[in-house]
């Protein structure tokens, strides 16, 4: 358990394969947004976080669902939203419109 004067998390520790992403987002219900680090392999859309100064490629284009990139240098990606990775007011304003939780 971990928690401070304005929030609480409480871990679990898995036995076995790792539990399959629809079922971790049952137990968050309801919600209207959840940021997922990881599942790279899962069908849904995804914001990349690419800095080209660490040398590794970019997850798009062989993963048609990223739908946007956040990066700290241009990139060229047609058809995808660029972020400011810099800039987190950017990254969330993308995030909340892109859902249709703010216009």
């Amino acid at each position: 358990l971990v928690a401070t004067a304005t929030r609480w998390a409480l871990l679990h520790e898995v036995e076995g394969p790792e539990p399959p992403l629809p079922e971790l987002l049952r137990r968050l219900e309801p919600v209207d947004l959840v940021l997922v680090e990881g599942f790279k392999g899962h069908p849904f859309p995804k914001l990349e976080v690419h800095r080209p100064a660490l040398g590794k490629p970019l997850i798009w284009p062989g993963d048609q669902n990223v739908a946007a990139i956040a990066s700290d240098e241009p990139i060229d990606a047609p058809g995808r939203a660029l972020l400011p990775l810099n800039d987190p007011r950017a990254v969330t304003n993308w995030m909340l419109t892109s859902r249709g939780l703010r216009s």
